[in-house]
């Protein structure tokens, strides 16, 4: 089974040895709103996802299933 969305954007925050807070202040959003995300309360939209990745400077790469 994939990852979720929550579960990729956790695992490259760790990767990249970020807290919430400080995504949330490179990305523009609250630390509160990024943990929903990470847990999967809420569906990010795609800007969101974008807005994260770049802030993480990672690239996005989307997958045919």
């Amino acid at each position: 089974m994939s990852d979720t969305w929550g579960q990729k954007i956790r695992k490259l925050r760790n990767e990249k040895k970020e807290t919430l807070q400080s995504l949330g202040d490179k990305a523009g959003m609250s630390k509160h709103y990024l943990s929903c995300l990470e847990r999967d309360v809420h569906m990010p939209r795609i800007n969101t996802v974008e807005k994260v990745i770049n802030a993480l400077e990672h690239d996005l790469t989307i997958k045919k299933r």
